[in-house]
């Protein structure tokens, strides 16, 4: 009878432990697979967002967006907070691979900085820049693995991207200066100004800012060898009041994205261009042209994707009306499908 009674006892010991080990095996097997999901969900439409949608659009964004009714048209989301902590400026956006980087400045002239977040919108880390300069844009070079970003006087630095992910503080790997013949800066007539930049297939696009005269791109091929060399390739004409450039393509046409936009009151638009190596001239050419809220900075594009960074919510301009504090994500083919608007 004690025989028996121990026998029970093991056998039900014996389904316990095989039911446990079922049950982690699944258990495992759903976690594989989610770290799949997101690995396999990268490149051209970033993880964060598959997760972000538009019945989850912060409640204050919402509300200005219903005076941009063909830009809330196209958005699918706006959950990604823009940084503006101890009086950051938010300037520039860029997409590296499972993560989204901020570029700013502050008004006290202290170094500038990155925010880098991760692809679940969440701080991942902090960088301080090796220049206080307006760092109006940023650029991830995917074949040379390079984060590009101007500073002062019309000279260009290049970064180990790596870094940004594993240091507080970063340096230059290039410097290029000598590239800025033309650009000149609308504050200094005597000075040359890299307003915004982007870096499309081996080409750096590099471009000034006025007020009320068009302003001035220059492009450049990205020679890598055993150091890294520009070659100039040629310049064009975009409208006054450009604050960022980018590129797409759709059905093998080129397209060109620019961000416009002029003081806290006055709306922004982005412009749609059909990109043509020959054109030296851009201005009056849109095929699209899209109202967005105050003070759209850059616009960067993913896939079929855009990214709208604003700098309206830093607390320098605390009497800017329509402040957008997250990054609106929008669909490149809703803008290509937009009419155009003057």
């Amino acid at each position: 009878m004690k025989r028996n009674r121990v026998i029970i006892i093991i056998i039900v010991l014996l389904l316990v432990i095989i039911l446990g080990c079922f049950l982690n095996s699944k258990i495992n097997k759903k976690q594989y697979l989610k770290v799949i999901e997101r690995k396999t969900i990268t490149g051209t439409i970033p993880y964060f967002d598959k997760i972000y949608s538009k019945f989850n659009i912060d409640k204050t964004v919402n509300n200005i967006l219903k005076n941009y009714a063909d830009l809330n048209n196209i958005l699918i989301g706006a959950n990604v907070k823009i940084p503006n902590e101890n009086g950051f400026i938010p300037q520039g956006i860029t997409l590296m691979n499972d993560y989204i980087l901020f570029t700013g400045y502050y008004e006290d002239n202290q170094n500038s900085r990155c925010y880098v977040y991760d692809d679940l919108g969440n701080l991942f880390n902090v960088v301080t820049l090796d220049t206080a300069s307006h760092v109006g844009a940023i650029s991830y070079d995917k074949a040379n693995d390079l984060i590009w970003i101007p500073d002062n006087h019309g000279t260009l630095n290049a970064y180990d991207s790596k870094e940004f992910l594993t240091k507080k503080e970063v340096s230059y790997k290039y410097h290029f200066d000598n590239i800025s013949d033309g650009l000149t800066d609308y504050q200094d007539s005597n000075d040359y100004l890299i307003a915004y930049l982007y870096i499309d297939d081996n080409y750096l696009y590099i471009g000034n800012f006025f007020v009320d005269e068009n302003s001035l791109v220059k492009k450049y091929e990205i020679i890598a060898s055993d150091h890294l060399e520009l070659k100039y390739i040629n310049s064009f004409y975009v409208p006054k009041r450009t604050q960022g450039l980018s590129f797409m393509e759709k059905n093998g046409i080129k397209y060109m994205l620019l961000s416009n936009s002029y003081r806290r009151r006055n709306p922004s638009y982005i412009y749609l261009y059909t990109y043509d190596e020959n054109l030296n001239d851009y201005v009056d050419k849109e095929i699209v042209k899209l109202k967005t809220p105050p003070m759209l900075e850059q616009v960067w594009v993913e896939g079929k994707l855009m990214y709208l960074v604003f700098e309206s919510n830093a607390k320098r301009y605390w009497d800017c009306p329509e402040k957008i504090g997250y990054v609106l994500t929008g669909n490149l083919n809703g803008l290509l499908n937009y009419r155009k608007d003057g």
